[in-house]
């Protein structure tokens, strides 16, 4: 078997640091203008470093790592390679092995602590938001990639570069078509800050604490219940007090007068020969006693049934409330 390896895509020029669009230029002047087809170089690596496999490894896209290192392990164990090779191999194998042990290592450090762990998790959250918004217009990119790419090389010294970059940018779209939705999404929006939930956390248990203050400070309405009113009012009684006018020539004259009691409960709900429904005669006034200071009898007796007209008393015949 011959060893090969595996073939790392031809380097597809990348857009320099400088050149946003309205932004300042190195001295911090003059504006720089819009991103040209000059403003992608090729990516240019050491001499040294070209046949450097854990070089070629970091360089490549991270899902075609693993096919690179299982090709590494294939040539390593593969007994009809030369021996050199077989060891380069595993050498080779063996390098890249550690360096993703140690960058393992570091980011389990780094996730460790509580702090640092919200900042991955709101990390995570940008980075599958961002992934999203690449697939939804990755089909929209596919359909003018043409177009599009042409416009970045309009230097016909730069056309060389059209080919490679519509291929290397449509298995890029086609990929990012295939990507799934990350479950972190479901959350409405990135992780808040654990300070900040927290701070909300103990305004929203402030404030439901005075609701619920309030409610025990609030009085509760006693219930309306009917209760049962023995026959003789407790044995409460209205006195009927009648004045009669004792000489027709003095109109001041009420010597003569009468006195008379009824139930409460008579007074209060009785409609047939109610004593407050009777008429008054003529030259005659009628004083009603209530035995105790309830204005809702009061009420019971004036306003609604129109009994009294305890406002003034006329000396032609009318009954008086006292």
């Amino acid at each position: 078997m011959v060893s090969q390896e595996r073939e790392v895509p031809e380097a597809v020029p990348e857009p320099v640091m400088a050149g946003f669009v309205g932004g300042a230029s190195a001295d911090g002047n003059a504006p720089r203008k819009g991103p040209t087809g000059k403003d992608y170089v090729d990516d240019d690596i050491p001499n040294r470093l070209k046949d450097d496999r854990l070089v070629k490894f970091l360089r490549i896209r991270f899902d075609e790592q693993k096919d690179y290192l299982d090709d590494l392990k294939s040539t390593r164990d593969d007994i009809s390679e030369p021996s050199d090779v077989r060891r380069k191999s595993g050498i080779d194998f063996h390098r890249i092995k550690k360096e993703m042990e140690r960058i393992n290592t570091l980011r389990s450090s780094f996730e460790a602590s509580e702090e640092n762990d919200f900042v991955m998790r709101r990390f995570n959250w940008y980075r599958a938001s961002w992934r999203l918004e690449a697939q939804k217009k990755s089909a929209g990119n596919l359909e003018d990639i043409q177009k599009r790419v042409s416009n970045m090389y309009p230097d016909p010294e730069e056309h060389h570069f059209i080919a490679k970059r519509l291929n290397w940018e449509r298995q890029i779209l086609n990929k990012v078509q295939d990507w799934t939705r990350d479950p972190i999404l479901s959350s409405p929006g990135p992780p808040k800050d654990p300070e900040e939930l927290k701070r909300e956390q103990e305004e929203a248990a402030e404030a439901e604490k005075k609701v619920q203050n309030k409610k025990k400070k609030k009085r509760a309405e006693p219930a309306k219940v009917q209760r049962p009113r023995p026959p003789d009012s407790y044995g409460l009684t209205v006195s009927e007090i009648t004045l009669r006018r004792s000489n027709d020539a003095c109109k001041a004259s009420f010597m003569s007068y009468e006195m008379h009691k009824h139930s409460l409960n008579d007074a209060l709900f009785k409609e047939d020969n109610n004593p407050f429904t009777k008429k008054c005669k003529k030259n005659t006034i009628r004083h009603f006693h209530i035995p105790a200071n309830n204005m809702h009898w009061i009420e019971v007796l004036s306003l609604p049934r129109g009994y009294l007209d305890y406002t003034n008393a006329v000396l032609g015949g009318n009954s008086t409330l006292l």
